[in-house]
């Protein structure tokens, strides 16, 4: 009987996941923005192994994932406490929403329960980043492989200057970006008690989501319009060794950005506390994803000093800003937790050892 009755839960679990997601992946493959950025939809990998014939899609590749996801919750004989699940949080909290507005008079106030505020804010946060970076996966596994398909010479030269800006370079920074994509795609899908990633909260305040999607699409086109971008992945000067130096400088700051992102391991994800890290790059520094970006972009930008001047300068130091801001608001949120106070101890540093706490 119990067997019967978890199977029911499961099917009911199913169906709520295929409620939301499922809702979410029609909206982005029917409104006219996101199909502008994210493309028609196609079942990505179906087409692959029925025809043969490969055409991504952020959308169908989330449709895709749904489906395995069911397949596994109703094959796999696992008890579900449906009540306490992240999704069923979801659809009674906008249930009551809907509710709500139906009634027609606004002004009555009606409450949530803490965790289904929590549960729609942690769609938000899937809303906004998941099929993005789904998106930036695809892209950055695909010009990894693109590059190291583009090459046919020595492999003992792929150190020399010339090459290791035209192809040694290109190889590791899409590999690195590759690697985080795919740990932060693995966050965003996944929140698990085993894993210890289970979201305690979501940023609670605006500014600290104003701060955070104005450096991801499509809001960084508004932000670059405003401060300017004068940075590059790739070094631009027509100096060889400079170029050269920058490159390496360069993949040893997205070195480290990667660690930490390793580091986060199944906790990665933006504006979420799911437990601190405090290992490997952060037993060191706070934010050490922040500032290893930002000092990439700054040798990236030397050649743009060079010919923009101070206008360069001036942008720069502002998207640094912008990041510096992302870093407060995100010690703000995390300093509710006991524990990030402690790990404030212990790290004093916000980004540099041994200098500004």
């Amino acid at each position: 009987m119990s067997k019967v009755i978890s199977v029911k839960i499961r099917i009911k679990y199913i169906i709520l996941l295929f409620l939301v997601w499922g809702s979410i992946i029609a909206f982005l493959s029917v409104n006219r923005y996101f199909v502008g950025f994210y493309g028609d939809f196609h079942l990505t990998f179906t087409n692959l192994i029925l025809e043969k014939k490969f055409l991504y899609s952020t959308q169908g590749v989330l449709f895709e994932l749904l489906s395995i996801c069911s397949i596994i919750i109703l094959l796999v004989p696992i008890q579900i406490d449906l009540k306490s699940t992240r999704v069923y949080q979801i659809v009674t909290g906008l249930y009551k929403i809907i509710k709500h507005i139906g009634k027609g008079d606004l002004t009555k106030s009606f409450s949530l329960e803490k965790e289904e505020k929590l549960s729609l804010l942690v769609l938000c946060v899937k809303f906004t980043f998941l099929p993005l970076l789904v998106n930036f996966m695809y892209h950055n596994i695909k010009n990894l492989l693109h590059h190291l398909s583009k090459f046919s010479g020595d492999w003992l030269s792929i150190l020399s200057p010339e090459i290791f800006c035209l192809f040694t370079f290109k190889v590791l920074f899409y590999l690195i970006l590759s690697i985080d994509t795919v740990y932060f795609v693995f966050g965003y899908l996944v929140e698990s008690k085993k894993l210890k990633s289970t979201i305690k909260s979501v940023e609670p305040t605006l500014f600290g989501w104003i701060v955070a999607l104005a450096c991801y699409p499509p809001y960084n086109e508004l932000s670059s319009w405003f401060l300017g971008w004068h940075s590059n992945d790739f070094a631009t000067s027509s100096n060889t060794t400079l170029n050269y130096i920058l490159s390496i400088l360069s993949i040893l700051m997205f070195t480290i950005y990667v660690m930490a992102t390793i580091n986060l391991g199944a906790k990665a994800s933006n504006m979420t506390n799911r437990g601190i890290v405090s290992k490997g790059a952060y037993s060191i520094v706070r934010h050490p994803d922040y500032i290893s970006k930002n000092i990439a972009w700054w040798l990236m930008g030397i050649p743009f000093i060079a010919n923009y001047g101070y206008i360069a300068v001036l942008s720069l130091i502002a998207w640094s800003f912008i990041y510096y801001l992302r870093a407060i608001t995100e010690e703000k949120h995390l300093s509710l937790d006991r524990e990030y106070i402690e790990y404030k101890k212990k790290v004093p540093y916000k980004f540099i050892p041994g200098i500004y706490k």
